[in-house]
């Protein structure tokens, strides 16, 4: 039994394509899945808007918008956050900015004003980061700021990540983790360098070698040493989420929750395929819950590789979009743990595993097998073998013409 906070649910009404939907989530990670312009990404920022205490002018909103979330305390009790609508008669209605004639809403869900109790960081599908020079260890935020900043900022990271200084963050932490105040910083850096194999793709070995007096973090991957820089796409892509999520962990919590084996809270990841090669696409969920046990994750994905380990049960779940008529947009929940790529892209995502023109050459090769047109069939299996090499179908194919003939 879950005894962690966690966010239980979202509602909106009126707010892009949603007239009125309900998502309700689990402790553990939450896939959103959905086609492109579905509204996957809109459930991310409604929930984001509910944490902003400040207003929300640079967004626009229909005139009886609103979107609330409930927070599950972990004890049994829980709060709802979020804005209660633009209507005059609205007697919760407690703020509002003016700009060139159109209203905006503030907060009108509990809290009413100050910061939401809870953790929340957003990170967009846009993760990569180019060369920065550090100049040694930088001050770090004060906790109330940081959680601030976050809470007011979250809606742009989501479009418009401004990533944090990882670079930055690894100079800190590596000059200050054998401080006797650092025993926090000392167990959070151990645990990630530990784990900075299991980030990588296919198993390969990959090691923080040392940070100089250039204060370049240097690597080795497979024997090779590299900078920070240097890494691959979806090597920077996996190392923004955790970077990120570390050093949101450490800013944002205080005590023994500044552990990231105790953190809790929820992290926001738009499009977690995003820049990852298949290799990745199959661990990266585990492995983040794995090294950041108490969090909980809402992320969304195109990714069958992503979909096909998680399952749905009291912990963790995957919700498809859909429309229908009369009902508009709903979130339902789907079983794609342990299925292949191709058995989710055209069971659960509804599409061809190739493109058409192939996926037409293959179906007339099999149907003249089937009009028992032999000579043609194997004219056919010829041309496809020489274009698409010894694919699955085309053996099959092969093999049944073999058999065929032979029978005659």
């Amino acid at each position: 039994m879950n005894n962690h906070p966690f966010i239980q649910s979202l509602e909106v009404s009126n707010l892009s394509l949603f007239d009125n939907l309900k998502v309700s989530f689990t402790p553990g990670i939450n896939i959103i899945i959905g086609p492109n312009a579905s509204g996957k990404t809109t459930i991310l920022r409604a929930i984001t808007y509910c944490f902003n205490s400040q207003p929300l002018h640079n967004y626009k909103f229909q005139k009886d918008t609103s979107f609330g979330i409930i927070v599950n305390e972990g004890d049994g009790s829980c709060f709802m956050a979020g804005f209660n609508g633009l209507k005059e008669t609205n007697e919760t209605y407690h703020g509002n900015k003016t700009v060139m004639g159109n209203r905006y809403p503030e907060p009108s869900y509990l809290p009413l004003a100050g910061e939401v109790p809870y953790n929340l960081l957003a990170i967009g599908a846009h993760r990569f980061f180019d060369y920065s020079e550090v100049k040694f260890i930088k001050k770090e935020e004060e906790r109330s700021k940081a959680k601030q900043d976050y809470d007011t900022h979250n809606p742009e990271y989501i479009d418009k990540p401004e990533l944090p200084s990882i670079k930055q963050w690894m100079v800190n932490r590596y000059f200050q983790i054998d401080k006797d105040w650092a025993e926090t910083e000392r167990k959070n850096w151990d645990s990630i360098v530990k784990n900075l194999s299991r980030l990588a793709p296919n198993e390969n070995e990959f090691h923080l070698k040392e940070i100089g007096r250039d204060l370049e973090p240097k690597f080795e991957l497979d024997g090779k040493i590299c900078y920070l820089e240097e890494l691959s796409s979806g090597f920077k892509s996996v190392l923004s989420i955790v970077f990120s999520i570390v050093q949101w962990i450490e800013l944002v919590n205080e005590d023994e929750k500044r552990l990231i084996t105790n953190a809790e809270g929820t992290v926001l990841i738009d499009e977690i395929d995003s820049h990852l090669h298949p290799s990745w696409q199959t661990k990266i969920m585990p492995v983040l819950k794995d090294i950041f046990p108490y969090l909980q994750f809402i992320v969304t994905t195109h990714s069958p590789l992503v979909m096909s380990t998680i399952k749905n049960d009291s912990e963790n779940s995957i919700q498809s979009i859909v429309y229908k008529d009369g009902e508009g947009y709903r979130c339902e929940k789907i079983r794609t743990y342990g299925n292949d790529a191709t058995s989710i892209i055209t069971g659960t995502l509804g599409a061809k595993p190739r493109d058409n023109k192939s996926d037409d050459e293959f179906s007339l090769l099999y149907r003249l097998i089937d009009e028992d047109n032999y000579t043609e069939a194997e004219k056919k299996l010829s041309e496809l073998k020489e274009i698409y090499g010894d694919l699955p179908e085309l053996i099959q194919a092969e093999s049944m013409l073999t058999l065929l003939n032979s029978e005659e």
